[in-house]
């Protein structure tokens, strides 16, 4: 008789070690998924893009640079994606920017209208990545890098090894 309860409990005891661990891989396993779900790489046609082919590129301590300023949109531009709100949130002024909601809490009306501006641009839609590219200079994608102009202020023509800088603008 207690050979019988003792081989019951042993099965029991293994049917609890074996359901526990199915439950802790459901927990903590990390579904693949089917990749033909996922969202695309962020990308655009390159002529619905602002051309910044002519623009010259930022100098650097005492180096020439890839990064471009754009005036219109008040933004540095960089050939690599940077977090959209990252960039966004240097338009909104200091102690101004609530984390929490991601929004821009100022009665300045430029520094948030510059600042929707900037997340409406660089907002991922519809695609997978930090930021959307809103810029194309010859077949190079250029995304949002740096509100305003102040690591931007003198230029060179892009590709220089050495150049006598001038204002960017």
């Amino acid at each position: 008789m207690e050979t019988g309860i003792f081989i019951l409990l042993c099965v029991f005891f293994i049917l609890i070690i074996i359901i526990v661990g199915i439950v802790i891989y459901f927990v903590f396993a990390k579904p693949t998924g089917d990749p033909s779900f996922q969202s695309p790489p962020c990308t655009q046609v390159a002529t619905n893009l602002i051309q910044i082919q002519n623009l010259p590129c930022c100098f650097f301590n005492g180096d020439n640079s890839t990064f471009k300023y754009n005036r219109d949109l008040n933004m540095i531009l960089a050939p690599f994606s940077t977090y959209f709100m990252d960039v966004c949130v240097g338009f909104c002024p200091d102690g101004a920017f609530n984390p929490s909601t991601q929004t821009c809490n100022t009665t300045d009306q430029t520094a948030l209208n510059n600042f929707n501006n900037c997340v409406n641009l660089l907002k991922p839609k519809q695609c997978q990545g930090s930021a959307m590219p809103i810029a194309v200079s010859g077949s190079t994608y250029y995304y949002g890098f740096e509100a305003g102009n102040k690591d931007c202020e003198v230029c060179c023509v892009c590709g220089l090894d050495t150049c006598e800088p001038q204002n960017c603008f």
